[in-house]
């Protein structure tokens, strides 16, 4: 193993154990935590972990178990790329910093201040983003983190992302994360249901014009030849 490394399930999304020192980990725990991800069905159909009624992303039920060790790049910032019918539409800059930092940017890096979350002003004047408080409890955007500043390899990046994109054919919408370290780029995954597919919070009050306008960018009568051999990159 590296020195510092990360383990995770390859079937799921969030669980994750990182060891920062091979010479100081407990193996007990690192078992344990192996043996619950495999325990674990990331595609359960009911109420799930944080026992709210929902129906959680079924696709990775074709996904077959297992664990993966990689080395562990550190509290990096994760790329999220938002791409729409083969074009990448806006970015998430995301990273964990006391508290979990979320900005959204359109392609010419222009700060999204109407977060595409549902955001209110907190009490130190950050804007708070309104996840479900059981899942999400500390996560703001904050134009002003340092995670929030364009890189310098920026359009490396975009032609990246179409690189990658370009594998799928045509698909309405896929996510693409990237770590962009020391100007080196790591893919992070693909993602066709960011966020599961919604927004968790407990009001009413969405933003509609978000809605509305990626709404509109949806070609919702897609190629279904082609969406057919999309489907092969997930089951």
């Amino acid at each position: 193993f590296p020195d510092k490394f990360i383990v995770k399930g390859a079937h799921g999304s969030g669980d994750q154990f990182i060891v920062d020192n091979k010479n100081e980990m407990d193996k007990y725990e690192i078992r344990k935590f192996c043996e619950s991800t495999l325990n674990y069905n990331h595609g359960y159909i009911g109420p799930n972990k944080w026992d709210l009624p929902y129906i959680w992303e079924k696709h990775y039920n074709f996904i077959e178990k297992g664990i993966i060790f990689e080395e562990y790049l550190g509290n990096v910032v994760d790329y999220q790329f938002h791409v729409i019918q083969g074009k990448p539409e806006t970015i998430w800059t995301c990273q964990y910093d006391a508290v979990y930092i979320h900005n959204s940017y359109d392609m010419n890096w222009n700060y999204i201040s109407d977060n595409m979350w549902l955001c209110e002003l907190d009490d130190t004047q950050r804007w708070k983003i309104l996840f479900n408080p059981n899942i999400y409890p500390n996560c703001y955007t904050d134009v002003n983190h340092s995670s929030g500043k364009k890189p310098e390899n920026f359009k490396e990046m975009v032609d990246t992302v179409y690189k990658l994109v370009g594998l799928f054919e045509e698909v309405p919408y896929i996510r693409v994360d990237l770590y962009n370290i020391n100007n080196v780029l790591y893919f992070g995954e693909f993602t066709p249901t960011s966020q599961a597919g919604n927004v968790f919070n407990e009001t009413s009050d969405f933003i509609p014009e978000w809605d509305t306008y990626f709404g509109s960018l949806i070609n919702f009568q897609p190629d279904i030849e082609a969406l057919e051999k999309v489907k092969r990159h997930f089951n």
